[in-house]
């Protein structure tokens, strides 16, 4: 069985909090109701839509984030803290009741030492691990999700899920990011023991897999429960201990504590060591858990050696002075070697951090992006091999193998910029981790399922009727190849990514991705074309679509869906070359692969497979759509979107975020106003020129409802209102009167 014997203490106050909390309203530590939807709402508010990626401590930063929450917020999330708490061994019982017990205190109503819930603090379950804690604010993310989504469900619905232990995980990997947090293990083992193992580890989940699965090979199982998703993996594992159970009779199996089935799956080779709450760069060589970290990478001045890191499936750095770097005791000695090879004035800090964090900090399957600039990103994979120094390289000696798994060129926000040293580890690093995880598809482990995603997930973020959104969906399925277009502010690019998850059938990163067209921009970027090496020389690379349609004849079940943003603003025929005639519906397939233009052999051919949907996004009020109208029509379905603000949806948003309904009743009447002005004026404008709704779609709680209106007409409506009518200053003044009266 899974359940520890010693361990009663916790599985009681996790009973507990199922019949108190989940299926009812009320504590854990007190008779008031706590655990509602409402406060979990706040909760959302206060901490997910208020993110703090500061350097300060978890703590300090979610004082600040509660700032003005109700008592029972506060309160629901010390409780929170708790149940989070009850799984963990690794992390000290003084800790976690100072933890739980400052968190509430905020309230104003103290809570002591002695309150018989903090016993179940006293042993914990199993290791968390450092990740547990470094990644906590992602954890306290999914248990506020996951209390607001709970409390959504009918009565009924909450029992069926609570006596049903599939069912309920059915239900809980569907939400944002949960099949990737430790926090989902941990909770599945506490609700149901006997069903979901004592394992918070992916990684020791998919091992003990790999170990024993032979065991399954001759044993009746659903076909689905043989796939790579958590929920089949769990399963297998169930199943799993079955067999072993029979195997050893009487014997309270355990993964961890029965030794010889212990032994059976762990190396000794790769085990680590149990961690400790806390590591420091400086106590020596590292040995995080595999694939435990996040790395950006420079890849020299501009990005020079990018291309030729992809093709060669390395990362590098240079140095090659010092030679081999595992020659070097430790830092200090990296350090001092640094300032005296190179004469530096300064003192090589940067230098030797990333010196030594690539030879002795970098793990296998640890993440890497590499990096141009501060602000862009070129490419992901995960480290594939241990450090290298490669003495036939001509420089850039000191090596390591990686697995490139996506290539493209993302932006990123100002907030998650990275610094400019040449290697910096950025796992805890909060804005970068959450841009990457949403854009790039990192986050999720390798092998995990992603989250089930259908038309009811688009229309509960977009303000579309679920009529509308079928007849999208249905136009890209028919065609291949759809354009949304539509005025400035409707929420093209945002549609299209939920578009294509619900395309794809699941919330795949993977299988979906987005570039941008600009006036210089070639057959050479999209398709193929001679690059320079980085040695002086010049070697054929592969273009940004080529490798899409490669990743997809590779995985010819899965739909996979790419985006190009301003798809008017390139010269299609330069862009796409012989590809014109292959991304038309009936021309897809390897029966029509033909010869690229740079092809070097009869042999060398190329085709679009069946799964890939094309999806270009255009700006109705761009002066230069005729231009390319033409080119595109034949290829592509079109479907133009329109201002929302008459959607009841648009209003509810908006009242979620703090905006009142006087102030959502004037964007609705006087933006309104102002688009008729603009859909009037056929001689310069129309439809096409509308104003957007998405301009008055906050991402954070509004607190100033006037100002903040006021400040989006001033600083966005009004540029765009001058930019249309450039040569009649009346319109202008005369819609402006209309937005402020």
């Amino acid at each position: 069985m899974a359940k520890l014997s010693d361990r009663d203490a916790v599985y009681a106050a996790a009973d507990g909090w199922r019949q108190r909390c989940l299926l009812a309203d009320g504590s854990v530590f007190g008779q008031t109701s706590l655990w509602t939807g409402e406060h979990a709402a706040e909760l959302v508010r206060h901490f997910i839509d208020q993110p703090d990626e500061g350097k300060r401590s978890f703590e300090e930063k979610l004082k600040d984030q509660l700032e003005g929450a109700s008592t029972e917020a506060i309160q629901l999330a010390a409780e929170m803290l708790w149940v989070m708490m009850l799984f963990p061994s690794n992390t000290k019982r003084e800790r976690k009741i100072e933890l739980v017990r400052t968190v509430w205190n905020w309230s104003g109503v103290p809570l002591t030492d002695a309150h018989h819930a903090l016993d179940a603090l006293d042993m914990g379950i199993g290791s968390g691990g450092i990740g547990y804690n470094n990644y906590r604010p992602f954890e306290l993310q999914l248990i506020i999700r996951f209390t607001r989504a709970w409390k959504q469900l009918d009565r009924n619905e909450q029992v069926r899920l609570a006596g049903d232990a599939w069912a309920f995980v059915d239900w809980f990997d569907r939400l944002p990011d949960a099949p990737s947090r430790q926090l989902r293990h941990m909770l599945l083992h506490l609700l149901f023991p006997n069903d979901f193992e004592r394992v918070a580890s992916t990684n020791d989940k998919r091992r003990i897999d790999k170990a024993f699965g032979k065991l399954l090979q001759d044993v009746d199982i659903a076909p689905g429960d043989r796939g790579p998703s958590a929920i089949a993996r769990d399963r297998r594992l169930r199943r799993i201990r079955t067999v072993l159970e029979a195997e050893h009779p009487g014997l309270a199996l355990d993964f961890y504590e029965t030794p010889d089935v212990k032994a059976r799956w762990q190396d000794s080779s790769t085990k680590q060591d149990e961690p400790a709450d806390q590591a420091t760069l400086d106590s020596g060589p590292m040995s995080p858990s595999i694939g435990s970290h996040v790395w950006v990478i420079g890849a020299a001045e501009s990005a020079a050696r990018w291309l030729s890191f992809y093709e060669d499936g390395i990362i590098a750095i240079g140095w090659d002075e010092l030679g081999d770097l595992q020659q070097y005791t430790d830092r200090s000695a990296m350090h001092a070697a640094i300032k005296r090879m190179y004469e530096s004035e300064r003192d090589p800090w940067n230098d030797s951090l990333a010196c030594y964090q690539f030879c002795h900090g970098m793990t296998v399957g640890d993440a890497v992006y590499v990096k141009q600039g501060r602000d862009r990103i070129l490419g992901y994979g995960r480290v594939q091999g241990g450090y290298e120094y490669d003495e036939s390289r001509p420089d850039y000696r000191n090596i390591r193998r990686v697995e490139w798994i996506r290539r493209g060129n993302w932006t990123l926000p100002k907030i998650a910029h990275v610094p400019p040293k040449t290697l910096t580890d950025v796992t805890n690093f909060a804005a970068f981790v959450e841009f990457v995880r949403e854009q790039i598809g990192e986050g999720a482990p390798t092998g995990e399922a992603p989250a089930p995603y259908d038309v009811d997930d688009v229309m509960r973020v977009a303000f579309l009727s679920r009529d509308a959104v079928e007849q999208i969906l249905a136009s890209v399925k028919r065609r291949k190849n759809l354009i949304l277009q539509g005025p400035p502010g409707v929420g093209k690019s945002f549609l299209a990514r939920k578009l294509a998850y619900a395309l794809v059938g699941a919330e795949a990163p993977d299988n979906v991705q987005m570039i941008q067209f600009h006036q210089s921009y070639a057959y050479e970027d999209f398709i193929q074309g001679w690059r320079p090496n980085g040695h002086g020389g010049f070697v054929l690379r592969s273009g940004v679509f080529f490798e899409f349609c490669r990743r997809a004849q590779d995985h010819p079940g899965e739909p996979h869906v790419f985006i190009i943003d301003e798809i008017n603003r390139g010269n299609l025929s330069k862009i796409f070359g012989e590809l014109l005639l292959l991304i038309e519906a009936d021309k897809r397939g390897p029966e029509y692969a033909i010869q690229l233009t740079y092809a070097e052999s009869a042999t060398d051919t190329f085709y679009i497979p069946d799964n890939v949907y094309v999806v270009g996004l255009m700006n109705t009020a761009d002066r230069s759509l005729a231009m390319v109208d033409y080119a595109l029509r034949r290829r592509f379905a079109f479907k133009t979107l329109q201002p929302a603000y008459d959607s009841p949806a648009f209003g509810h948003s908006l009242s979620e975020r703090g905006v009142d309904d006087a102030t959502i009743s004037h964007i609705i009447d006087r933006v309104g106003a102002v688009n008729k002005e603009i859909i009037g004026d056929h001689k310069n404008l129309g439809p096409g020129f509308a104003i957007g709704h998405s301009y008055f779609c906050p991402t954070a709680d509004v607190e100033n409802p006037a100002e903040w209106y006021a400040a989006i007409v001033d600083e966005e409506i009004e540029p765009l209102l001058t930019e249309y009518w450039f040569d009649d200053a009346k319109s202008v003044e005369r819609c402006l009167k209309i937005l402020v009266g």
